[in-house]
């Protein structure tokens, strides 16, 4: 991660946030601690013996004809049985020993925001939600919800499988997708003509994704690509790592954006960057499958058929209803 590149004013928000997250836990496990202490004393002096072991040990080496190591391991037998007395005592009320300590977010950093004189795992993890925040707010994703996609817009026929059986498959498939979203997920490839919902259901998946805890950014080809586009000629310094970092992203409208030498590249990058880095990807697309291999060639369609699950819409355009 030395190569990433940070928005200032983002990272330095993540930091703030994980400061007063580390005084609070700090501030709490103080009052309880100060709490058991007021109803078992004897836990309170243990605590304030076991700070002192050290010390005590430098004093008693002063005049003394016994050699440090005798004295450390003196003091460390003492220590090994005010602590099992602590222990025990804790027991029999029914405490927790980690009552006593704060409840970092982080384990690896408590709280501090660095580890190694690096920034911290969870650091960069909360950096990357709160960049496709702030990039979904401009995108002004919609706040979709499973339930409201209403299978009876679609058709049902005769045939062996009919379009609203086989969105009422897609539908829980979806749902399913978000509620075990993780690192042994698929990728997805919605496809369908135009107006059957490919675009709402997805806006649901990455609604139920964030709200778990991920990072999720979701955006139509042509604006990811434009912005691609507008970095490498200069016409912004948009930071872009986002969209091959974040934990899902989804490409909506794939195959109505601006197509160039240039685009065509970066969408095959994007794509093949983050199959190599095991991060999740959504394809949106109303393209026929000869179309994708014309337009992007047959490297970018053979990631498609072999690296994605493809989701099916079929029905009505529900625009024209």
């Amino acid at each position: 991660m030395s190569g990433m590149k940070y928005d200032k004013e983002i990272l330095e928000n993540v930091l703030h946030s994980l400061e007063n997250e580390k005084i609070r836990a700090e501030a709490d496990a103080e009052a309880r601690k100060l709490k058991i202490y007021g109803a078992m004393p004897r836990v309170a002096e243990i605590d304030a013996a076991l700070r002192t072991t050290v010390f005590d040990v430098i004093r008693a080496s002063f005049g003394k004809n016994e050699d440090t190591a005798t004295l450390i391991a003196r003091a460390k037998e003492k220590n090994l049985a005010l602590v099992a007395e602590r222990k025990k005592l804790l027991a029999e009320a029914n405490i927790p020993e980690s009552a006593l300590e704060p409840g970092y977010s982080c384990e690896v950093c408590n709280d501090s925001g660095y580890t190694g004189g690096e920034l911290c795992p969870c650091v960069i993890t909360r950096y990357r939600r709160a960049v496709a925040y702030e990039i979904n707010k401009k995108l002004v994703l919609k706040k979709s919800d499973f339930a409201e996609f209403d299978i009876s817009r679609y058709p049902e026929n005769g045939a062996a499988l009919s379009p609203r059986a086989q969105m009422r498959e897609v539908l829980e498939f979806s749902r399913d997708y978000a509620e075990n979203f993780g690192a042994e997920s698929e990728n997805l490839f919605l496809t369908g003509g135009p107006g059957l919902g490919k675009t709402f259901l997805a806006s649901c998946i990455a609604r139920r994704v964030a709200d778990r805890g991920f990072s999720v950014v979701f955006g139509t080809a042509f604006s990811v690509l434009g912005e691609y586009e507008a970095v490498k000629f200069g016409r912004s310094n948009e930071n872009t790592d986002i969209y091959e970092t974040c934990d899902l992203l989804i490409l909506d409208d794939v195959g109505r954006e601006m197509k160039t030498p240039f685009t065509v590249a970066a969408l095959f990058n994007i794509v093949n960057m983050r199959l190599n880095a095991d991060k999740k990807t959504v394809i949106i697309s109303s393209c026929e499958e000869n179309d994708i291999i014309k337009d992007y060639g047959p490297a970018f369609f053979s990631r498609i058929k072999g690296d994605f699950i493809k989701l099916e819409f079929l029905g009505n355009d529900m625009r024209r209803n």
